[in-house]
């Protein structure tokens, strides 16, 4: 997604923005986005980042409070990572995996047969299809949506860096 990049008012040299758009649950939303650590090149003006990261307000409890939108997203430039079509998350199998499949979107189409949700597994659709055949129930449909992905060095593994919009968070 393409925000326009100020500087924080409150702490020189760091930059935000602000992530406007449609939600589910909250309609028409304009939230404030802190970029993360790992951003590199973030300058002042319109710029491409992912969202990577949500964080809600707490209520008097304590505890994070849903029934108010967000009280800022992390975004992400797009260093290290590639951008993928990603089939929809489902949870699966007698170990309950949380994975997905995806193609990759830079021209070569390779397959990527197993990602995982990463740090924005509770703001992502996820099919809930453990025991479906069991059970004798018709399986979740999954919902696609792009994505950018990173291998990890050490395993190998693929994982969710970010999403393109907030159309595909399920918030």
């Amino acid at each position: 997604m393409r925000i326009e990049i100020i500087e924080n008012r409150n702490r020189s040299g760091n930059y935000l923005g602000f992530v406007r758009g449609d939600t589910k649950k909250y309609g028409r939303i304009s939230v404030p986005a802190y970029f993360a650590k790992e951003s590199k090149d973030v300058a002042p003006g319109e710029q491409e980042v992912m969202i990577s990261g949500v964080l809600f307000h707490k209520n008097d409890e304590g505890f994070y409070d849903y029934k108010k939108a967000p009280k800022c997203f992390f975004i992400r430039t797009l260093d290290g990572v590639m951008k993928a079509h990603l089939e929809g998350f489902e949870c699966i199998g007698t170990m309950c995996e949380t994975t997905s499949s995806a193609t990759l979107l830079d021209g070569s189409r390779k397959q990527i047969h197993t990602v995982t949700p990463g740090l924005l597994m509770e703001y992502i659709y996820v099919a809930e299809n453990v025991n479906a055949t069991f059970d004798k129930r018709e399986p979740y449909p999954l919902k696609p949506l792009i994505g950018w992905i990173k291998k990890h060095p050490s395993n190998g593994h693929h994982r969710l860096e970010g999403v393109e919009d907030l159309k595909d968070l399920n918030i």
